[in-house]
């Protein structure tokens, strides 16, 4: 009896439980592992646990490591790495894995208990970013005001004195000094344009026409003029809820960045897709241009950082869009690999009128 109720514990448990002998092999998995990882019991018992670990030297030696530490120590505990699901997904899980030793002290094996803790890690980081986005939001109206002011000033009496001198160092010199100007108003407009309450009206809205009118206002781009941009747009998408011209504003941007990172590619392309995803629209935006380093991906959201020459960014383009997708309790995911482009997902809920509709159905 006490066996049969240990079992039901085992697999009516919403963790994954995985059992693996001395070799790592998997000798027992439940149902919680079948939810997470995608395969039957039956198709990887008798396995090495590798099958579900993916494919990359960190990661195999991370296995090792682990293997080494619950031998010498009896347990690790809230261990954060990543697996791979039967489709090819990674997850980000929470690890807990504990020694069996039998009766003389051998070590025979080891239970893991894992839990997918992906979209508590997104939230996580989507809470951080509003933070950061309160707070500077916050200071972005005074700043503006303050840099403004003088800025005014230094454009208006470097134009009048370029008017007035017929030297041509100099001239050269005031219209230098003019572009610099133009370029830190941009920046103040955009800290003024972010700090701006939303006054645009929210609508109940078909994703796929904001992106034809995306992708036709970008074509006129002189990056984009002799460019391939693939359009794969699903029909009888649900409708969301949102305002046209700041989704018009983030589409546009995505697409003038992906347009910047194929710039010194000859062979450089553009996609853009729609479709859906559960209760979610999904709008991407893809490139196979230089991609972005993995150690810039947490940081490609936050206010002024910029990887564009000097000039050419200032840094608050992915901020702004950013904030404009999460007023509409949406997301941007990005995924990218350097020298092999990079995927901006815009993820949005879709209007809750269908959702209901859907329900009825």
């Amino acid at each position: 009896r006490y066996r049969k109720y240990v079992q039901t514990i085992l697999e009516g448990a919403a963790d994954a439980i995985i059992v693996l002998d001395e070799e790592n092999r998997i000798v027992m998995w439940n149902k919680g592992a079948e939810e997470l990882y995608g395969w039957k019991a039956e198709e990887v018992v008798g396995k090495p646990v590798t099958v579900i670990v993916p494919n990359d030297p960190r990661a195999q030696r991370e296995i090792e490591q682990i293997s080494e530490e619950v031998q010498r120590k009896g347990f690790i505990r809230n261990w954060q790495t990543e697996r791979i699901t039967r489709d090819g997904r990674r997850v980000l899980i929470n690890l807990t894995r504990t020694a069996i030793f039998d009766r003389e002290g051998k070590y025979i094996g080891s239970s893991v208990i894992a839990r997918d803790i992906t979209e508590q890690k997104r939230l996580e980081q989507q809470l951080i970013q509003s933070e950061k986005l309160s707070a500077v939001g916050q200071l972005a109206a005074g700043i503006a005001h303050e840099i403004g002011s003088p800025l005014t000033a230094v454009a208006s009496l470097s134009q009048l004195l370029l008017e007035m001198s017929e030297d041509d160092f100099f001239r050269e010199r005031l219209a230098l000094i003019r572009k610099e100007v133009d370029r830190i108003s941009r920046t103040v407009r955009e800290l003024v344009d972010f700090s701006r309450p939303v006054t645009n009206k929210v609508e109940r809205l078909d994703v796929n026409q904001i992106v034809r009118e995306a992708v036709r206002i970008v074509r006129y781009d002189r990056r984009l003029k002799h460019r391939e941009i693939h359009v794969d747009l699903t029909d009888g998408l649900p409708s969301v809820e949102v305002a046209f011209d700041q989704m018009l504003q983030v589409l546009v941007n995505l697409l003038l960045n992906a347009a910047d990172a194929i710039e010194e590619r000859e062979d450089g392309e553009v996609w853009v897709k729609t479709e859906a995803r559960g209760d979610r629209v999904v709008i991407s935006v893809r490139d196979n241009g230089v991609g972005i380093p993995p150690e810039n991906l947490r940081k490609i959201f936050d206010p002024f950082f910029t990887t564009k020459k000097a000039g050419k960014g200032t840094g608050l383009g992915l901020w702004v869009c950013y904030n404009i997708v999460e007023n509409f309790s949406g997301h941007i995911e990005v995924e990218s690999e350097p020298g092999r482009g990079a995927e901006f997902r815009i993820v949005l809920p879709a209007s809750v009128a269908e959702q209901q509709t859907g329900a009825a159905a």
